[in-house]
């Protein structure tokens, strides 16, 4: 009598387990619906919607108006390209159209978002392709769509999306056969991804390791060669044409190392962002036995973690390192429901599995309503701004502005478009900054414009350096102060000294 008794509670169990994912996929569709709603009306926003979107746009700007995409940034304008040729081409085909400034960066924007919401289908088709049903392939694709990690890299000019989405693509195609002609297309996806971002490795990493564990090394060695070779002569090609400037752009910013805790601060950030995903990877890949499709997808998140882990080395980098794992965590934690719902774990694994339910289901809720809230600020009256940028269109020569984006909305060509890089280049000896410091002196600029006051005592470090701020005390005064509550900034404008 004790295993039917057995089977019952197994079942109800399992009954249990079903209501709860189903509350959770409701759960998850509307924090998904409110999320999208919020990158939606953020791609109006007039500001920055990620670090180092200003760079790309005053790039996307130039190839708009015919003029060269890769410049020698050691001279006027200092302003790194740092991206692959095909990121800025494609935006171009769309962005062209555009009138005015603000239509240009909107449908840039569009065309990044477009790509953003490619991956939630991919990940999908994955979920799908490991024999999960298709309730729960939406359950891994709106852990995507839901997620806090993607709030500054779904909606901004960057070419994170794009990459990413050719990436997953290659993933599928090769896992649906393995077949030489999968694996060509496969390889042809993934040097797309390359000339959008050319960090997009782990996939290629993943099918070359897969390759050669099937004993397949004439057709690994083929695909390598044929990756390598296409993107070799892409950046030969680019590197002549640019005169040199191309790889100046492009690799030496790779070099640039930030601190070393800077990056564990970005991989706990990102840990935290996407925790209901990446804890149902790591139980996926601790608990859950070796299968084809699954084994292949958890050696893939695991590269590709170790890999943004390493990437968030360079300076400047922020959490868009971590979209790639997190997009493989999504499609192992559909795998992790899938198999919670087949079959009983053992008691461990099971309290595991409840403590994962929960921690979504609260994560879930309680970011439904911030989103909400979210959403009605962004709608909130932005008059403040506008005043500045009326102001801003008053000057007739180059500003220098702490704000990149102030730099480029100006409408004027720019003298330096990141300030805070340029000044760390400077300080590692990699940017010579005479002609700066005179252009200062001299009151060339027609406006400086900050976040703080140049005189205060305590600046934080993505502000001008000290030694660009003491000619400025002497040159500059305090023409005008905005406060935007709405971005909660202060915006201080400070105009030369008239000349006697």
């Amino acid at each position: 009598m004790r295993q039917p008794v057995e089977q019952a509670r197994g079942t109800v169990s399992l009954g249990s387990m079903q209501r709860w994912i189903g509350i959770l996929l409701v759960v998850l569709l509307v924090l998904t619906v409110l999320r999208q709603g919020q990158l939606i009306v953020q791609i109006w926003f007039d500001g920055e919607n990620s670090p180092t979107e200003s760079e790309s746009l005053f790039a996307l700007s130039r190839v708009c108006a015919g003029e060269t995409l890769y410049l020698d940034y050691s001279h006027p304008p200092h302003a790194i390209t740092a991206y692959m040729p095909l990121f800025y081409w494609t935006a171009e085909a769309i962005a062209k159209t555009a009138r005015t400034w603000r239509e240009m960066v909107v449908l840039a924007r569009w065309s990044v978002y477009v790509h953003w919401l490619g991956i939630g289908l991919l990940i999908f088709a994955a979920a799908r392709q490991m024999d999960c049903t298709r309730r729960v392939a939406l359950l891994a694709a709106l852990l995507w769509g839901s997620t806090e990690l993607g709030c500054e890299w779904a909606n901004s000019f960057r070419p994170d999306a794009a990459a990413l989405s050719f990436s997953l693509a290659a993933l599928w195609v090769y896992q649906r056969r393995h077949a030489a002609p999968n694996l060509t297309a496969s390889i042809a996806l993934l040097v797309v991804a390359a000339l959008f971002k050319h960090t997009a490795l782990a996939p290629l990493v993943i099918i070359l390791w897969e390759e050669v564990m099937e004993r397949r090394l004439r057709r690994a060695v083929m695909a390598a060669v044929a990756w390598g070779a296409s993107l070799g002569a892409v950046v030969i090609a680019a590197q002549v044409m640019t005169g040199g400037r191309f790889a100046l752009n492009v690799f030496s910013g790779l070099a640039e190392a930030g601190p070393w805790s800077w990056t564990w601060a970005l991989l706990v950030t990102a840990l935290a962002m996407g925790v209901a995903a990446f804890w149902g990877a790591i139980l996926t890949c601790v608990g859950m036995a070796r299968q084809p499709g699954v084994t292949f997808w958890k050696r893939y998140f695991i590269i590709s973690l170790a890999l943004a882990v390493t990437r968030s080395r360079i300076f400047g980098a922020s959490t868009n390192h971590y979209l790639e794992p997190f997009a493989a965590a999504c499609v192992l934690t559909g795998a992790l429901v899938q198999n919670l719902l087949a079959q009983a774990p053992e008691d461990i694994l099971r309290c595991a599995h409840v403590c994962w339910l929960a921690t979504v289901l609260g994560l879930s809720v309680a970011l439904s309503s911030e989103q909400g809230w979210s959403i009605f600020q962004s709608l909130r009256d932005d008059t403040p701004w506008q005043q500045f940028v009326a102001r801003l269109g008053e000057f007739n020569d180059p500003v220098l502005s702490e704000d990149p984006y102030v730099t480029v909305r100006s409408g004027r060509t720019p003298y330096m478009v990141d300030a805070n890089k340029f000044a760390h280049m400077q300080h590692d000896g990699k940017f010579n900054d005479t002609e700066l410091l005179r252009r200062i002196e001299n009151g060339e600029f027609a406006a400086i414009i900050t976040r703080f006051p140049i005189d205060a005592d305590l600046r934080p470090v993505w502000a001008f350096p000290a030694r660009w701020l003491m000619p400025m005390r002497h040159q500059y005064y305090l023409d005008a102060k905005y406060v935007v509550p709405e971005r909660r900034t202060t915006i201080y404008v400070y105009r030369p000294e008239p000349k006697l």
